[in-house]
């Protein structure tokens, strides 16, 4: 079982329901819920955070999306709504300190969902911004891929 969590410049945010497969659905419910709802700027959640990263200039609107799909995500939910909180609090927590890093002129980095072992994150962690915005827009994430980063 490979664990997988939020990575931004400075931390590595995981919990107990951060297993890549139950992000890895969390995510797909998500990108359904967002097509169902259409959602505006819904793709900063389904396509960016899910299989890319969140820019240091898309960081807000990203918050604001999570926070339109945050009460009626879980209401629909309930099963899981402890574990999805769970999720919604830590990239909001991993927002701050995104934000708070541009306020310093601190923008390197990025913030994104990664494996968070090693020596996979290690790998991980030296794809360049370049190579996830290169990635075809059906293409699955890098942390749920089978082969991993050594393929």
């Amino acid at each position: 079982m490979l664990l997988a969590g939020f990575i931004t410049p400075t931390s590595i945010h995981i919990t107990h329901s951060y297993e890549r497969n139950f992000l890895n659905e969390l995510f797909k419910k998500l990108d359904k819920f967002i097509q169902e709802n259409n959602i505006k700027n819904g793709n900063l959640i389904s396509d960016r955070l899910y299989r890319r990263y969140v820019r240091f200039s898309e960081i807000q609107a990203t918050e604001d999306v999570m926070k339109i799909v945050e009460k009626k995500f879980i209401g629909e939910n309930v099963c899981d709504s402890q574990k999805y909180q769970i999720f919604f609090n830590t990239f909001y927590e991993c927002a701050e300190e995104i934000k708070y890093l541009s306020e310093i002129g601190r923008e390197y980095g990025r913030l994104q969902i990664g494996l968070v072992e090693l020596p996979y994150s290690l790998e991980e962690k030296q794809l360049s911004n370049e190579y996830y915005d290169n990635l075809p827009i059906d293409a699955e994430p890098i942390w749920m891929r089978n082969g991993l980063l050594s393929a």
